[in-house]
This record gives structure tokens, sequence and C-alpha cells, in this order.
């Protein structure tokens, strides 16, 4: 495996995308923490975490705003302690269509992480969700 420096880390040169989340429908009246994932990201090693996108489908409820929404969350997850690393807000735009949104929050360098969890947090009354997240990532030389 080749790695490059990117002023602070040594990173895979090669570049990977894990399809993590899920891809179920989510009722507009209650919140979601989908099952732990391990994946194929074992991160003892250490990962450079360069973005997470949310594909999704919101159905029915209210028209999209502030004061309904959905915020889609990428945890990660060392025993039982979980730590938030990116989100995506779904507060505008239209519904009954497929979008595509990036993740607030990154970069993040991980070590000895061995499970992600995608959360969805409801406010208001914005329609059922239906989607899945993609991390990409480096491979961190430690």
């Amino acid at each position: 495996m080749w790695f490059v420096w990117n002023g602070s880390n040594w990173l895979s040169a090669a570049q990977y995308t894990e399809p993590i989340g899920y891809a179920s429908a989510q009722s507009a009246t209650g919140d979601l923490t989908a099952d732990r994932l391990a994946g194929d990201i074992y991160a003892a090693d250490g990962l450079y975490v360069e973005g997470w996108e949310y594909s999704f489908y919101v159905t029915g409820g209210t028209a999209l705003s502030a004061s309904h929404k959905w915020v889609v969350t990428l945890k990660s997850f060392v025993g039982n302690v979980g730590t938030a690393r990116m989100d995506v807000t779904i507060d505008s735009g239209a519904s009954d269509v497929w979008r595509t949104l990036a993740g607030t929050g990154g970069p993040a360098v991980l070590n000895g992480i061995d499970m992600y969890q995608v959360t969805a947090t409801k406010t208001g009354t914005p329609g059922d969700l239906h989607g899945i997240g993609r991390m990409t990532y480096r491979r961190r030389a430690t």
C-alpha cells in the first residue's frame, strides 16, 4: 500500500468508500437509531475520514423547514462509547425525490474504532425518511 503525506498524516494514496447506514422507512412520529455496524472497516490502525454523504427520499409530512426536519448523524464507537462525527441536516428542498447531501463536521482521524452507527432525529413532522449513507476515507499510517 502506498502512502502520501498531507502535511499532518501519512494517508493511503487510495481513497475508499464504504456504504454505511440504513435504507428503510422511518416513521415521521419517532426517531431512529440504526443497528451498530462493524462492516469491513477496522480502524485500529487509523482512518482518516474525509467525508460522509447521505442519499435520501422524504415522503409525506409537512414541508421541510427548520421546524420540520431530520438530522442524520454518523457516530463511531469504541466499545459502548459513541462519538458523533458528521451530520446531515434535511431541512429544505423538495420531498418525494431522491437527493444527496454532504455531511458536515469532517475530516476526522479515527483510531481504535470498532463500530459505526447512523442515527436520525426528527423535529416536527417532516415525513418518512428512506436513505443510506456513504463514508469516504483513507487508511492512516500510525
